[in-house]
């Protein structure tokens, strides 16, 4: 989330609560009774986002793990681009042996006719 995106919500909390109070004031509720539902009301909204944001930090979909994931592929995809094609065809070779070619292949996306062997790419 961006400052802009975290600024813009806590005043948009602000002047809800705000807004929300105004309201029960305007109904008739008195005060410390107000005071007390807009509390109660904010509380059940933070433990609402803890648990959504433990959540994505334990499924790990969080810009982190993303942005981690985008770079690690990145970087498999440059240093296979900088393979000769005999250093291609020997590590072809070492991952048929382990049974890990067609494993790599589901899991890095290749620009066709990038030089990489078809069997991997």
């Amino acid at each position: 989330m961006s400052r802009l995106n975290i600024l813009t919500a806590g005043i948009l909390l602000l002047v809800g609560g705000g807004g929300f109070y105004g309201g029960l004031r305007l109904l008739g509720w008195e005060a410390q009774v107000a005071q007390s539902a807009i509390s109660v009301l904010l509380m059940l909204a933070t433990a609402g986002w803890a648990v959504f944001y433990a959540g994505r930090a334990m499924t790990g979909k969080m810009a982190f793990h993303s942005q981690r994931d985008t770079y690690r592929k990145e970087m498999i995809k440059q240093k296979l681009a900088a393979m000769t094609p005999e250093e291609l065809a020997e590590l072809e070779l070492e991952l048929a042996q382990e049974g890990l070619a067609q494993d790599l292949a589901e899991k890095i996306e290749y620009p066709e006719n990038d030089g990489i062997p078809s069997q991997i790419g």
